[in-house]
This record gives structure tokens, sequence and C-alpha cells, in this order.
């Protein structure tokens, strides 16, 4: 393990499947995070249960209210 110390304000970026964790708020402030996660266009859900074997279907990975365009037509949104 590394620690990386943040001050107020400051940000980590790693990818959320590296193996971490943070200590305990000893503030009475609120601590708040924002998790982002990418995918392309044309993502797709794998249905199913992985343990009874390959995938029973896919659907597509497009809830309105979670898709957040970061470029559109090249440009920053």
């Amino acid at each position: 393990m590394v620690p990386a110390p943040v001050h107020a304000g400051g940000i980590v970026v790693f990818s959320s499947l590296t193996p971490h964790l943070t200590g305990p708020n000893v503030t009475a402030a609120v601590r708040k995070a924002y998790i982002l996660q990418y995918a392309p266009a044309g993502a797709t859900i794998l249905d199913g249960d992985p343990a009874a074997g390959d995938p029973t279907g896919t659907r597509a990975c497009d809830v309105p209210e979670r898709q957040f365009p970061v470029l559109r037509g090249g440009h920053r949104v």
C-alpha cells in the first residue's frame, strides 16, 4: 500500500478496479465523493448468471437519466 494524502479540494484518480480504502472522516464536515465511469457509445450489459454459463442475452446500456455526454460533434459539452 502507498498512502495518498489528499488535502481539502484535492482529488485522486484511479481505476475502480484498483484495491483502495479511505480512512475515517475525523472532521465534523461531510466528505463527498464523485465516481465517474466511462463507457463507449453502444456499450451493452450482459444478462444472465455468470455461474450458470454463457450470457443469456444483451441489452443496451443507455438509460437516459444516466447519460452525460463529454463530447458532441467532437467538441466539449
